[in-house]
């Protein structure tokens, strides 16, 4: 079980309350407890989550400089919960990543931090697209936008392609 906490939490965007974030590309956010051992802590379903600075370098965002140590807990098993639990915290670094797989190329300052997409909205040949659901697609497009500027600390901006 790697501990990927988030950089930057994305709960304030979408919940009342805050929850674990843990990176939305795999990892989980964990807790390590009074007798030496560690659990995951669990989001609530289908809840967003940001980025791990591990993802943030990957992605070509940030550089190692600001990739913090984090750990892998050993011997991680199902605690029954939908989560884990296990033994002893491993260090995991930045250095040690890149001492097995090389660094990230390229790197970030020269990797894409622009992204443009497009939403599409399909209806009738020869109607009007329906003002509720076209209302609906901009709000999604506003929420995309808003999200990777949040969740990437404005590092990587997303816009519509038009």
């Amino acid at each position: 079980m790697l501990a990927t906490p988030v950089a930057t939490p994305v709960w304030s965007y979408f919940a009342d309350s805050p929850y674990p974030e843990q990176s939305i590309m795999g990892g989980m956010a964990v807790e390590k407890l009074p007798d030496g051992t560690a659990h995951s802590v669990l989001a609530p379903a289908g809840a967003p989550s940001g980025y791990c600075p591990l993802d943030l370098y990957s992605m070509g965002l940030i550089g190692p400089e600001e990739v913090p140590d984090t750990f892998f807990i050993s011997d991680s098993v199902p605690d029954g919960k939908g989560g884990f639990k296990g033994g002893d915290a491993v260090p995991v670094t930045i250095a040690g990543i890149i001492a097995v797989n090389g660094p990230r190329v390229p790197s970030a300052r020269d990797s894409q931090h622009r992204f443009k997409f497009e939403i599409y909205l399909l209806y009738e040949d020869g109607r009007e697209p329906d003002p509720e659901k076209l209302a609906q697609a901009r709000g999604i497009q506003a929420a995309v936008i808003q999200y990777f500027k949040l969740a990437t600390k404005g590092r990587m901006t997303v816009a519509p392609t038009r």
